[in-house]
C-alpha cells in the first residue's frame, strides 16, 4: 500500500486512479482581486479564499469526477469557488472564493468536515489596502487574517497584506509615505516589510502578507509586494509544495496633480487576496490592482501498489 498526494490546479475533471475508492480532499477558494484606486481614494484589498476539508469522499476507481478550481476575482458562490463532486454529481467539498475589493470567503456556505474563512481585504484610505490572507490548510487551522486599513494621510504609503490563518493581520497605514508591514504567517515570520524608499513593498513568505508601497512625499508611488506562499503540503510526484497564500500589499496613494498611485501586489498562492492600488491625482493614471491567488485541490489517497506517475497525479482534463 502507498499513499499519494496530488495537487490539482486546473481542469474540469479529475481521473480517479485504478484501485482508488476513497479520497481525502482539501479545497482552497481563490482570492479576490484588489480594487483599483480612483481620483478620490485608494482601492480596497481583495478577500482571501476559504478552506474546506472532506476526510472521506467515496469514489469509483478509474472514472472521471467533476471539479472546479477557483479563478482569482471570481467571487464567492461562482467561478472563485473550488469544489469536487463524487460520481453521483453531489458536491463533496466546497471552498468559496474571496470578494474583489471586499470580504474573505466565508466558511458558512462551504462544504466539508472542517471549514474556515479567508481574511477580509483591508479598507483603503488614500493608499491601496492590503489583501486578506487565505485560511490556513495545515498545522494551526484558522481563519485568514485581514489586510491593513488606510487612514487617509495626505501622501500615504500602502498597507500590509494579511497573513494566512494562524498568522497576523496586515499593519494599518502609518499615516505617512512609508508602507506598512505585512502580517506574519503562522510561524511568526514571513511578513513583508513596508517600503521606506522608492522600491516596492517587500514580498511575503511562508504564508505572510506583503508590505505596502512607498510615497516619497512628492507623489511618486511604488507598488505593494506579493503575498507569501506557505509550504504546507508536498506533492508525491515532483516534491513541489503548496499551501495558503498571504495577502498582497497595497500600493501607495497620492492626490497631487499628474501623479499616479502605486500598483497593488498580487495575493499569494493559494487563495491570497490581491492588494488595492493607490489613489491618483488629477491627470494621473489609474493603476492596476493586485490579482488574487488561484484556488487548489489537494487530494490524498491510498493505492494498492507502489504508485506510477499516473497514479500519483491522477489526471485533470480541460
Amino acid at each position: 500500500m502507498a499513499t499519494a498526494t496530488a495537487f490539482v490546479t486546473s481542469g474540469t475533471t479529475w481521473h480517479v486512479p485504478t484501485g482508488v475508492s476513497l479520497l481525502t480532499v482539501i479545497a482552497v477558494g481563490a482570492g479576490g482581486n484588489g480594487a483599483m484606486g480612483t481620483s478620490s481614494g485608494g482601492g480596497n484589498g481583495g478577500g482571501g479564499g476559504a478552506y474546506a476539508l472532506k476526510t472521506a469522499c467515496f469514489v469509483t476507481p478509474n472514472t472521471d469526477i467533476s471539479i472546479q478550481i477557483g479563478t482569482p476575482g471570481g467571487g464567492p458562490l461562482g467561478p472563485g469557488d473550488t469544489w469536487l463532486k463524487n460520481n453521483a454529481g453531489v458536491t463533496s467539498v466546497l471552498a468559496v472564493g474571496g470578494t474583489t475589493g471586499g470580504q474573505g470567503g466565508s466558511q458558512i456556505p462551504c462544504i466539508g468536515d472542517i471549514r474556515h474563512s479567508g481574511g477580509n481585504g483591508g479598507v483603503a484610505g488614500r493608499c491601496g489596502a492590503g489583501g486578506g490572507g487565505s485560511a490556513s490548510i495545515a498545522g494551526i487551522l484558522a481563519d485568514g487574517k485581514a489586510g491593513g486599513a488606510g487612514v487617509g494621510g495626505v501622501e500615504e504609503g500602502g498597507t500590509g497584506g494579511g497573513g494566512i490563518g494562524g498568522g497576523h493581520a496586515g499593519a494599518a497605514s502609518t499615516g505617512t509615505g512609508n508602507g506598512s508591514n505585512g502580517g506574519y504567517g503562522p510561524t511568526i515570520t514571513g511578513g513583508g516589510l513596508g517600503a521606506t524608499s522608492a522600491v516596492p513593498g517587500g514580498n511575503g513568505s511562508v504564508g505572510g502578507g506583503a508590505g505596502g508601497g512607498f510615497n516619497d512625499g512628492s507623489g511618486n508611488c511604488t507598488a505593494g509586494g506579493i503575498g507569501g506562499a506557505s509550504p504546507d503540503w508536498t506533492s508525491s510526484f515532483d516534491q513541489s509544495t503548496a499551501g495558503g497564500g498571504g495577502g498582497g500589499g497595497g500600493g501607495a496613494g497620492t492626490c497631487l496633480s499628474g501623479k499616479s498611485g502605486g500598483i497593488g501586489g498580487s495575493g499569494g498562492t493559494y487563495g491570497g487576496g490581491g492588494g488595492g492600488s493607490g489613489q491618483f491625482g488629477t491627470g494621473g493614471a489609474q493603476q492596476a490592482a493586485g490579482t488574487g491567488g488561484q484556488g487548489i485541490l489537494i487530494i490524498t489517497y491510498t493505492i494498492p501498489l507502489a504508485p506510477t506517475t499516473n497514479d500519483v497525479l491522477g489526471s485533470s482534463c480541460a
